[in-house]
């Protein structure tokens, strides 16, 4: 479990007791910045919402990994969730609204994804490319939009450029909020 920070000692105490593995912050916030030390636009949406350590923070801990599944707690899975013995770079789930925001220029520059929810994904971090992310942001998400909405946003946009990529099947997987 990666600290943000916001974590009491008890809190994470009783997480290890539960046999969670915690992340320090400081490290771990000193391993991210080197990595994304060339982006200064990155580095400005990370440190303008937490949601991009989501993105960024779970990316770069975890980079060596062949996937990560990234799961928030409104999340809803109802029984075994089949996952394909060909796994594809991108596995997400979807919304009949979509939450993005930014430029409204951004989907008629940049594919992107409709109705994709950052709420359950699956993905190898290799499709993280912190060039276009960095580009993304610049041209369309910094200065603009609700800031919570932004890193679904840097999602969907890297979703249009994976080729491999595949939903979860929504009678599995249901985001409730």
């Amino acid at each position: 479990m990666l600290d943000d920070g916001t974590l009491s000692e008890g809190s994470k105490d009783d997480l290890r007791e539960e046999g969670f593995t915690m992340l320090d912050s400081d490290s771990s916030n000193a391993k991210i910045e080197e990595e994304i030390r060339g982006y200064e636009f990155l580095k400005r949406l990370r440190r303008r919402s937490i949601m991009f350590r989501k993105l960024i923070d779970t990316t770069v801990l975890f980079k060596d990994c062949d996937r990560i599944l990234y799961l928030d707690t409104d999340v809803f899975i109802r029984k075994k969730i089949q996952i394909p013995s060909n796994i594809p770079n991108f596995l997400f789930s979807v919304a009949d609204v979509t939450g993005y925001s930014g430029s409204p220029l951004l989907p008629l520059r940049v594919p992107v994804v409709r109705g994709l929810n950052g709420g359950i994904l699956l993905y190898n971090p290799q499709i993280c490319d912190w060039e276009f992310l960095n580009e993304v942001a610049r041209r369309y998400l910094l200065g603009t939009g609700k800031p919570w909405w932004l890193e679904q946003t840097c999602w969907a946009a890297l979703a249009g450029r994976v080729e491999n990529k595949g939903v979860f099947d929504g009678r599995d997987v249901r985001n409730v909020s």
